[in-house]
């Protein structure tokens, strides 16, 4: 009878650490050869030459302290500031991320300012006198910005990112991303200037070898304490008895292995684990795992004969052109990213697995992006030495208008395990950032640990807006 822990990302490992600080043993099962989840760091060799990119824009905030003092341990004199520069191209110019609306009234055609001022007002005053709904993405953004300067802002970029209108989306899924933020804060922000800690808008920690370096110091520490991580496996059964999880089957290098479990904590989606139970889960049960989408990513890495192409650490497009959504440079994240004389970029397309550009050749897809960063003004298709693609499925778990009812159903029925914890992104089927997987797998080990099941579902649910708050002061 083991502590069985599904997948190697940052709420398996963190799991995985804490069970070792306290003297106890696990068994991690990773799909992937390597660890890191959705916050991997890939490395690239090109003549002898070493290239390392993220899997995506991955810094480090959180507002709890103790996860900065966590990670400092861990990583000591890796763990540095990073001074952040994040920008969207609308419309053929770069505004701030997140916006700052006194640059873009500035900036932006006089009409379109004066319009974007009048919504604002008209939201403000139906706000106050009406108090409308907000069911959808939409509904929020609209009545948090008015729609000119919502649409500027948000609502194209958004509908780049999921693929479908902004009114298809729930209204939940703009509460979790953007709670706090509306315009008269941002304003607010803009015309008070100076005093306080710095925000980690401005600037953010990270480690010199990319994200994965927390991941990998976590491993490290868990297997000197007796942790087992096993990559390359594929979980194939999971037996109970209606009332706990009893046994983990799964397949590693053509073998069957069959194991028994005291606890499992599981950060695999949660709408597979639900169709891998034995005995069945309810019909119903499998329908709603089912029916529950998500988006996934064409991600182009790209190494270019230039010592540099942006000054950005990532960028968003939300208008097309280009098609894709988001870029990072990781070289302007630490520099040995890339070699002194040449820089690479990561590209990001969010699709459908099975569409078009999912399906495309990978000699395509890379002359496609070339041909757009080049018309973006980055480089030059001759500039190009090498490129490569990264497909990712389920990136992002999919909050359309009804998937709270179907998810219900899904943790309604999974809640009968005592011994289940269902911890990181995909395991709750909730798009967190990294420092809320982090503690849904730290918290999951403490219970086990105190004997006592801690409250996981709140976990991330702090009504303050995810880019807000202070700059953690190493010692």
């Amino acid at each position: 009878m083991k502590q069985i822990i599904i997948g190697a990302g940052p709420a398996g490992l963190s799991t995985a650490y804490n069970f070792a600080r306290h003297d106890m043993e696990s068994l991690v099962l990773e799909k992937e050869a390597v660890i890191g989840g959705l916050a991997k760091t890939l490395e690239f060799k090109h003549d002898g030459e070493v290239y390392r990119t993220d899997a995506g824009p991955h810094r480090f905030f959180s507002l709890n302290p103790s996860l900065y003092k966590m990670i400092e341990e861990l990583l000591g004199e890796d763990w540095v500031v990073v001074d952040r520069l994040t920008r969207q191209l609308i419309d053929g110019k770069y505004f701030n991320y997140p916006v700052d609306i006194v640059q873009a009234l500035r900036n932006v055609d006089p009409f379109i300012a004066i319009k974007m001022i009048l919504d604002y007002a008209n939201a403000t005053v139906r706000n106050i006198l009406v108090k409308p709904p907000r069911i959808t993405f939409e509904d929020f953004v609209v009545l948090n910005f008015g729609r000119r300067l919502a649409q500027f802002n948000l609502l194209n970029y958004t509908e780049k990112i999921w693929g479908i209108p902004c009114n298809k989306i729930a209204g939940s899924w703009a509460a979790q991303r953007i709670k706090g933020m509306n315009a008269f804060d941002i304003v607010k922000k803009a015309l008070i200037k100076g005093g306080g800690p710095r925000s980690m808008i401005d600037s953010f920690y990270y480690p010199k070898k990319g994200i994965q370096e927390i991941y990998d110091k976590m491993a490290e520490f868990a297997t000197s304490k007796g942790a087992r991580i096993e990559k390359e496996v594929a979980i194939k059964k999971i037996t109970h008895d209606g009332s706990k999880i009893t046994g983990i089957e799964y397949s590693k290098g053509g073998k069957l292995v069959n194991e028994g479990v005291q606890n499992l904590i599981s950060s695999m989606p949660i709408t597979e684990i639900v169709q891998i139970l034995e005995p069945k889960a309810p019909e119903r049960v499998i329908k709603a795992a089912k029916s529950l989408g998500y988006r996934d990513q064409v991600q182009v890495f790209l190494i270019i004969n230039k010592p540099h192409l942006t000054k950005d650490t990532w960028l968003y497009f939300p208008t097309t052109p280009p098609t894709f959504g988001r870029a990072m440079e990781p070289k302007n994240w630490y520099p040995t990213m890339s070699p002194e004389n040449k820089s690479s970029l990561l590209v990001e397309y969010f699709v459908f697995k099975g569409d078009e550009l999912w399906n495309m050749n990978d000699d395509l897809i890379i002359k496609k992006t070339m041909h757009e960063i080049e018309w973006l003004g980055f480089a030059k298709t001759g500039d190009l030495l090498k490129g490569w693609i990264i497909r990712t499925e389920k990136a992002y778990p999919m909050w359309d208008l009804t998937y709270k009812q179907r998810l219900d159903v899904l943790t309604n029925h999974l809640k009968q395990f005592s011994n289940l914890y269902c911890v990181g992104r995909n395991g709750r089927y909730f798009y967190n950032n990294q420092d809320h997987s982090i503690e849904t797998g730290l918290l999951a080990a403490q219970s086990i640990i105190d004997g006592k099941k801690y409250d996981l579902d709140n976990i991330g649910m702090e009504n303050t807006y995810f880019e807000a708050g202070m700059l953690y002061k190493k010692k």
